[in-house]
């Protein structure tokens, strides 16, 4: 079976491709994102596996051999799945690589909102070590203990930072469309417009649908409380990044740390880009060292699934 890799540059330094290679008549490329169609369909060839982060409809009608999609990431919003569904391609995600990993990053970004790490770095840097001290005891730093986190998106990661979140002495509750026994020994599971309303920080962790897209919005933001922390470590669809801007100039929202935007890169004429109180990172809360290894496994993991008639971690339908 011919299998196609269109990006390894997720993989670690030196990674080992020996099982797959063991398995199937394998092609790596290190970077396949943002090429035209006829050249990632030149890639593909005919394959009938091949690994990916994007998918479109068109890509796939000029794959006839094309029989799987497995996804190096957790996220599938990019893989057109109706296309997939309508020609028989099975996708499958690799959801549990960057679990802790993100979640870690979200309560990185919280951290240095409420203790003004950046900020306060940059004033020792340029100099200003007493002017720095004399406005931190003016307007000090705040603790996270006693506050209540809302998460929005109850899932793996949303639960690890649900637990990260009680064990820096917060109240912790969540809205999910699931809810199941294990988020219920974390949080109290809430509507999400009482989310919104009670939360001093909410994190949003769920997947980008038609449903979620710019669940985070002009709206939303309008019910929750003023001053409330606002993070992002999901897609940036489920935002509206001059909404949140507003919020942030307006006060309305306290800060906000994001991992994402919409779209991706980052506009230079994004207005987060010049909001206050605002973090960004460029999408890699999940690239840590483990995180990455944790990713490679799951991808040759679910290939080698395929291959052997058995496919797990399956997104969609089919067939149908």
């Amino acid at each position: 079976m011919k299998v196609t890799l269109l990006n390894t540059f997720f993989a670690p330094e030196g990674a080992d491709f020996g099982r797959l290679e063991k398995v199937c008549d394998l092609t790596m490329y290190s970077n396949s994102r943002g090429l035209p169609d006829e050249e990632v369909i030149a890639r593909i060839g005919d394959a009938q596996i091949v690994c990916t982060l994007e998918m479109s409809r068109s890509v796939m009608e000029k794959a006839p051999n094309l029989k799987a999609i497995c996804t190096n990431s957790t996220g599938f919003n990019y893989i057109d799945l109706q296309a997939a569904d309508e020609l028989g391609i099975t996708v499958c995600n690799n959801p549990t690589y960057g679990t802790y990993a993100v979640a870690q990053h979200a309560m990185a970004l919280l951290l240095s909102l409420t203790n003004r790490i950046a900020w306060q770095d940059q004033m020792v840097r340029e100099g200003k070590w007493n002017e720095c001290s004399a406005a931190v005891k003016k307007a000090p730093s705040y603790e996270l203990s006693g506050l209540t986190c809302g998460i929005l998106g109850f899932g793996r990661i949303g639960q690890i930072f649900g637990q990260m979140a009680k064990g820096m002495g917060m109240k912790v509750i969540a809205y999910d469309a699931y809810p199941n026994e294990r988020g219920r020994q974390i949080a109290e599971y809430v509507s999400l417009d009482e989310l919104y309303a009670r939360s001093d920080v909410i994190s949003v962790h769920c997947p980008m649908t038609e449903e979620t897209a710019h669940i985070i919005n002009k709206d939303s933001i309008a019910k929750m409380k003023d001053g409330a922390i606002l993070l992002n470590v999901s897609r940036g669809g489920l935002q509206v990044d001059a909404d949140i801007a507003q919020a942030l100039k307006s006060g309305k929202l306290g800060g906000c740390g994001l991992d994402v935007s919409d779209p991706e890169p980052v506009r230079a004429d994004d207005p987060l880009l010049s909001a206050s109180n605002c973090l960004i990172t460029p999408h890699n809360a999940w690239c840590t060292a483990a995180a990455k290894q944790r990713m490679l496994d799951g991808v040759i993991d679910n290939i080698i699934a395929v291959i052997e008639g058995h496919p797990q971690c399956v997104v969609n339908h089919p067939g149908k």
